[in-house]
């Protein structure tokens, strides 16, 4: 599952390039740090053929008025909620995310990513600018942290899911490494 992830631009240039597509906005610091569900995120689609970047909320507004922020790979295709969005693919970039881990008597939180890249995972977005993050089943060492795991594509499989919306395997995607943050 994907509560929560961090997010931290690597250099100016990156942020010169998303004023490019956004030249109304004066900063882009709010796109920084922890993200919270129904918060702003960078995540790129696709246009005319082209990856380009986009700012939208995190959580698809449920019908009951809850928030759903991630969707089950292995039943996409079958509930109602994602079939029709199903070609809005999108990649949210981030630096890793957030697991708890029981240890004891207290949850420790964990950072999960890899030191100095970021990791893409796979999301839906809807007409209201809204995205949901793909999730499968946990794998390797991630089956320690939680049952649930975002769906992290490397380079390639993200260009591959944008255009044609394949989907890999867990287990063919991108290996984690994890780091106990601090609390």
């Amino acid at each position: 599952m994907c509560g929560r992830f961090q997010f931290h631009f690597e250099n100016r240039e990156q942020k010169e390039w998303l004023k490019a597509y956004y030249p109304e906005m004066d900063s882009f610091h709010f796109l920084e740090g922890e993200r919270f569900p129904s918060q702003s995120a960078l995540l790129f689609v696709l246009e005319q053929n082209k990856v380009v970047p986009k700012l939208l909320k995190w959580g698809f507004q449920g019908e009951r008025g809850n928030r759903l922020i991630n969707a089950r790979a292995e039943t996409l295709h079958q509930r109602p909620t994602f079939q029709r969005w199903l070609e809005n693919r999108c990649v949210i970039v981030t630096n890793g995310f957030y697991e708890w881990r029981k240890e004891g008597k207290r949850k420790v939180k964990y950072h999960i990513g890899k030191k100095d890249r970021y990791l893409y995972l796979a999301g839906l977005y809807n007409d209201a600018q809204e995205f949901v993050i793909i999730t499968c089943a946990a794998y390797g060492e991630m089956a320690d942290y939680h049952d649930r795991c975002p769906l992290v594509l490397t380079r390639d499989q993200m260009i591959v899911y944008l255009k044609l919306g394949t989907l890999p395997d867990c287990e063919q995607c991108f290996t984690y490494t994890k780091c106990q943050s601090d609390q």
